[in-house]
């Protein structure tokens, strides 16, 4: 088993307790009577002192590390055996692994070298900025105070947190996010995207109050604050989400898989409901929406549909301001891109419009609607593969097809499992390994409410599903609409 895997919750605060000389004498003798039962923990806590090295930056607690170890070595050699497993030191019947004062003793003096040499990191943290998203710089912090370096407190705006052999987690406030050890973490309240970019990094699980999640490799993101529950979006990859861990859930666990696209919100009573709309933007997380008008200045404010007892989890994503050369155009298709067709680029007016990644697997739904929210008068655009399928009834009724065309540069795809779907190549920018070409289609929206969008009327394979985009419509002295 491994070692991580023996770590319990109770054992974790003890561990906690120590580096933060909060850890009573009862409490270090069910310790040290823990370790020496399951001696593969230290290097558990070896790896945990080496996470607050990393996170601090800082000679000193290397040092201090290095003489932790060095005792070890001392006290092994001294009674002929290894580094881990230590002597028994008392009479007959009352092993211990360091004996309480010394694994104390120890202990303490590595909280004191780490902790004296850091700042109030809470502090800091809640002083930055939605301006100020640089990643986080452990050394710069103060020497006069002395908090736990394992915890990101934010009051406002976002900062990037870089873990060792892990990726990176960008953290938006208000949030309370702790690391609890190299491998874990725990989200009390906030939002967090959480991106693993090493394959060491693989396993790294986040708690939250309703569950927790485990990385297979992946980008996700999690939403803690509502009284319905924890929000889980998956952007890349996939997670194994672990239900039902509250006394309430009678039957015990379970975990769900979830893949790239997918988005529940889920509770401590196992409860798993679908998340209809994400957006993301620059703050580098995401929003989970409900469509009210003053949730941001975009102007597509949510998006649902009418697929509900399917067992479906996948989100649409919406980008505010976001489309242009190269954007990804679907949720489920990981490398397809929006291109201008030719070196000239897309038409002015696309750029930078809101537009929404859909489900490129919807072409098949003869029996989908999608509704689109708006928050003010606007241009809305249908992005349309009508080289090879025909413009449906409702497209042709509600709007106007323009001459302009745009390309999807498709690249390589995969399924769930990761198998390949497609292995093309996709190149940048405009006019570049173009492979399918769209039609433009508008409609100009007075004012702002829902809009109803139909299915693309056929299921070939060899189709794509329509993209949507929106730009604010002007409005001439005159009073003419444009």
């Amino acid at each position: 088993m491994s070692y991580r895997r023996e770590v319990t919750r109770e054992a974790q605060r003890w561990f906690d307790g120590l580096l933060n000389g909060t850890l009573s004498d009862a409490d270090a003798a069910l310790l040290d009577k823990w370790l020496l039962e399951h001696p593969a923990a230290i290097e558990y806590f070896l790896d945990y002192c080496q996470l607050h090295i990393d996170l601090a930056i800082d000679l000193r607690a290397d040092q201090a590390l290095d003489s932790f170890r060095k005792n070890q070595d001392a006290v092994a050699s001294a009674a002929g055996q290894s580094a881990i497993a230590i002597a028994p030191v008392g009479g007959a019947g009352g092993a211990s692994l360091f004996g309480m004062s010394r694994w104390v003793a120890y202990g303490m003096a590595l909280c004191a070298a780490m902790l004296v040499t850091v700042g109030s990191l809470a502090w800091w943290s809640n002083e930055r900025t939605k301006e100020n998203r640089a990643p986080l710089d452990f050394s710069q912090l103060a020497t006069t105070e002395t908090p736990s370096i394992s915890s990101v407190q934010l009051g406002s705006g976002t900062t990037t947190l870089e873990l060792p052999d892990i990726g990176s987690v960008v953290v938006e406030g208000p949030a309370d996010f702790q690391l609890l050890g190299p491998m874990r973490a725990r989200l009390n309240k906030g939002r967090i995207k959480v991106h693993v970019k090493k394959p060491s990094g693989y396993g790294f699980v986040v708690e939250t109050p309703d569950g927790e999640v485990t990385d297979l490799g992946t980008q996700f993101g999690l939403d803690v604050g509502s009284p319905t529950g924890t929000g889980l979006v998956v952007f890349q990859g996939s997670v194994d989400l672990r239900l039902g861990q509250s006394p309430e859930m009678i039957e015990g666990s379970r975990v769900e898989r979830l893949f790239g696209g997918d988005g529940v919100r889920f509770s401590k009573v196992g409860e798993l409901n679908r998340i209809m709309s994400v957006a993301t933007g620059t703050d580098g997380t995401f929003r989970l929406l409900t469509g009210a008008k003053d949730e941001s200045s975009a102007i597509i404010t949510n998006v649902t549909d009418n697929i509900r007892n399917d067992g479906m989890k996948k989100f649409y994503e919406i980008v505010p301001g976001g489309l242009g050369e190269d954007a990804l155009a679907y949720v489920d298709r990981q490398e397809h891109e929006w291109n201008g067709l030719t070196s000239a680029g897309m038409p002015a007016y696309l750029l930078g419009a809101d537009y929404v990644k859909p489900f490129n697997n919807d072409k098949f739904r003869s029996d989908i609607e999608i509704e689109v929210t708006l928050s003010k008068p606007a241009r809305l655009f249908i992005i349309f593969d009508d080289q090879r399928v025909a413009p449906p009834e409702w497209l042709r009724r509600d709007y106007q097809r323009f001459g302009d065309r745009i390309g999807l540069d498709m690249g390589k795809s995969f399924t769930e499992k990761g198998e390949v779907i497609t292995a093309l190549d996709r190149a940048v920018g405009p006019g570049q390994s173009i492979d399918q070409a769209f039609s433009i289609w508008e409609r100009k929206v007075p004012k702002a409410g829902r809009i109803k969008l139909g299915s693309i009327g056929s299921d070939k394979v060899l189709s794509a599903m329509y993209g949507i985009a929106a730009v604010p419509l002007k409005q001439e002295k005159t009073g003419r609409e444009q």
